[in-house]
């Protein structure tokens, strides 16, 4: 929070939190600001990842056109195993994409 003001991607932290609560220990939740290219948040790391890393989606070339829900895709883990993914598009009151939660 920067002077008070709520950045707007924190308005999803909590969801990402809840959804990490509901499928502990099998679910981590990344949230991903897609101004800055970096992590937001991240939520029972498994990935060894940390706040403000690189996002690492640069196979994302438009963000104007991105779906609300991705189909489910397959990534592997740092320690090789493969990881199943989801991502959903998070947006500003204007329907403007601002992050993905992954």
């Amino acid at each position: 929070k920067k002077g008070g003001l709520v950045k707007p991607l924190e308005n999803y932290f909590p969801i990402a939190e809840a959804i990490t609560l509901l499928l502990q220990p099998h679910a981590e939740v990344v949230i991903h600001d897609l101004k800055t290219g970096k992590i937001a948040a991240i939520y029972n790391n498994f990935s060894k990842r940390s706040v403000g890393d690189e996002s690492l989606i640069e196979e994302i070339e438009n963000y104007t056109h991105l779906p609300d829900v991705f189909p489910v895709y397959t990534k592997i883990n740092w320690d090789g195993k493969k990881i199943k993914c989801a991502s959903v598009t998070l947006r500003d009151k204007n329907k403007k994409p601002l992050g993905l939660l992954c």
